[in-house]
This record gives C-alpha cells, structure tokens and sequence, in this order.
C-alpha cells in the first residue's frame, strides 16, 4: 500500500501527539515541594559557555578563555539543605537570577542531580544539584 501526502502528515501528527503526551506526562510526575531560598552566590564554572563569547572576527593574537560565571543556589527544606548551580551563565536569557529573592519561599522538584524550580507565573527552570544534605539543626 502506498503512503500518500495524507498519510506522511496523519503519522507525523500522531508522534508529535505522543511525545506531547509523554513531555506532559513527565511533567506531572515530579514531586513539587517548597522551600526557602537562603542564599545566592556566584562562581566560576568551566562546565557552562560564555554567553557573551559567539562568532565574530577572528584576531591575530590569542586570547586567554575566560571562565564564565554561574549563579549558585541555596534551598533548606524543614528537614534538607540542598545546594544548586545553574546551568547557564549569569546574563543569559535562560538565567532565572533576577527571578529569585533571598528569604523567599522557592518550589521545586528533584531528579537525582537535577532540580527543576517553578516560578510563580509557571515557568521553570533546570538547575544541577551540587549537593543535597540533612538540614543541621540550629
């Protein structure tokens, strides 16, 4: 049986349908929780690229690569100290830095080493888990 114009366009239409689905489905199957953000620093990350780096003219001398800076995140839980490193450099569309304020509740969401964060309007954001430890008692 020939596959026809139609036919190409149905089964196209059909997987994207499933991986909808299947993106919605993950979605709703992550535990969200709250907590307090109760600090924001700043660090070095070779693992992220520099958003200010792109094609451009290239120079007879060589540069030194620079390092770019990340925005590192902690959340304590009433019974969890978890600590976060964004994935993306500080200034990127993609940063949620300007987003979050220190004292302010925070939700998220873990998986293994990644950690999702909701904003209040519903945006979320994917973070790396750098640590998650038993809250020490004050």
């Amino acid at each position: 049986m020939p596959h026809t114009d139609q036919m190409r366009l149905f089964h196209s239409f059909a997987m994207l349908v499933i991986v909808l689905v299947v993106a919605v489905i993950g979605v709703a199957d992550r535990q969200w929780q709250t907590g307090t953000l109760v600090d924001v620093a700043t660090k070095r990350s070779p693992w992220v690229g520099d958003p200010s780096s792109g094609t451009g003219p290239l120079t007879t001398r060589p540069t030194r690569p620079v390092m770019p800076e990340v925005a590192v995140y902690v959340i304590e839980t009433e019974d969890r100290r978890i600590e976060l490193e964004d994935i993306v450099a500080i200034g990127s569309r993609d940063s949620f830095e300007l987003h979050v304020a220190v004292g302010g509740p925070v939700t998220f969401a873990l998986s293994k080493k990644t950690a999702y964060i909701r904003l209040a309007e519903g945006k979320e954001y994917r973070v790396r888990v750098t640590r998650n430890t038993p809250r020490t008692k004050r």
